[in-house]
C-alpha cells in the first residue's frame, strides 16, 4: 500500500473500527500532537475508537503528499458534523507522527461555499515549490504583518473562492486591514504541499484565545484562486494531556 492508502485507511478506523491499521504505525517511535487526548499510539487508539459503534463516519475529500507527509482534509460524522485536517509523516512505510485540527461544521457561507466542497484535482505537480513560496509569502506579509495592500500579489480576487463559513477571506483588506481586527496569525510551523495545493500549519490568536490555524490554498498560474481552512482553540497547557505541544 501506498502511504496515501494507508492514511485513508487509518483514519476510517474511526468508522470501520478494525485496529489491524495500527500496523501502518510505529508504535515505538509515534507521536500525536493532539493536546485531547495521551501521546503515543494510545492516544491514537483512544482517538480512533471513541465513537461508539456504528456511530461515525470519515470520508477524505482531498489527500495530499509531500514526501515523508501525507495530509487529509475530511468530511467527518463524529458525534455530529466535523471538517478536519490530519497530518501524518511517515518513516520507512509507518507513520510516527501526526497533527490534527477539526472545527463543527457550519452552514455554507454567503456566497454558497461549504467548508469542504470544491476543486480535488492534484495538478501542476512541478510548481509544488513554487507554490509553497507563493502561500508562504502570502501568510507571512498578508496574515502575519498585515501588508493589506500586498494583497494582489498573492490572490487572484476576481476569480477567489472562499470556504471559511464566516467569509473572512472574501473581505480580507477590510477585516485584517482594521486595527481591531480580532484575527492574529504570529508563527507558521508547516507549509505542506502537492502541485496546486498547499497547506499551512499556523499559531496565532483570536481575540485572547491561543488558536490553531489549519490552511489550505489552491493555485492557479502563481496566485491563490481558493481557500479552506479549519480552526481550533488550544487549550491551556494545565489541561493538556500530553506535553508534545500541539505543533
Amino acid at each position: 500500500m501506498t502511504n496515501k492508502e494507508k492514511a485513508i485507511a487509518l483514519i476510517k478506523t474511526i468508522e470501520t473500527r478494525s485496529l489491524e491499521t495500527l500496523e501502518f504505525v510505529n508504535a515505538e517511535k509515534f507521536i500525536h500532537h493532539t493536546v485531547r487526548k495521551p501521546d503515543g499510539i494510545t492516544g491514537l487508539t483512544d482517538f480512533l475508537m471513541a465513537a461508539p459503534e456504528n456511530s461515525a463516519t470519515a470520508t477524505p475529500v482531498r489527500v495530499i503528499e509531500d514526501g515523508e507527509y501525507v495530509f487529509l482534509h475530511t468530511d467527518f460524522d463524529f458525534y455530529g458534523p466535523h471538517i478536519g485536517f490530519d497530518v501524518m509523516r511517515f518513516e520507512e512505510g509507518k507513520v510516527v507522527e501526526m497533527w490534527d485540527c477539526i472545527q463543527p461544521t457550519a452552514k455554507p457561507n454567503q456566497k454558497g461555499y461549504s467548508m469542504i466542497d470544491g476543486e480535488t484535482e492534484i495538478t501542476d505537480l512541478d510548481k509544488t515549490e513554487e507554490n509553497k513560496n507563493i502561500v508562504k509569502n502570502f501568510v507571512t506579509n498578508v496574515l502575519i504583518d498585515k501588508q493589506i495592500a500586498t494583497i494582489n500579489e498573492y490572490v487572484n480576487k476576481a476569480g477567489f473562492i472562499e470556504h471559511n463559513p464566516n467569509n473572512n477571506a472574501i473581505e480580507i483588506e477590510d477585516n485584517l486591514g482594521n486595527e481591531d481586527c480580532s484575527i492574529n496569525y504570529k508563527t507558521i510551523h508547516k507549509i505542506i504541499g502537492q502541485g496546486n495545493f498547499i497547506l499551512t500549519i499556523s499559531e496565532g490568536f483570536i481575540e485572547n484565545q491561543h488558536t490553531a490555524f489549519f490552511d489550505l490554498f489552491r493555485l492557479e498560474k502563481g496566485k491563490i484562486i481558493e481557500h479552506w481552512d479549519v480552526i481550533e482553540s488550544i487549550a491551556p497547557k494545565e489541561e493538556w494531556k500530553n506535553t508534545k505541544g500541539r505543533f
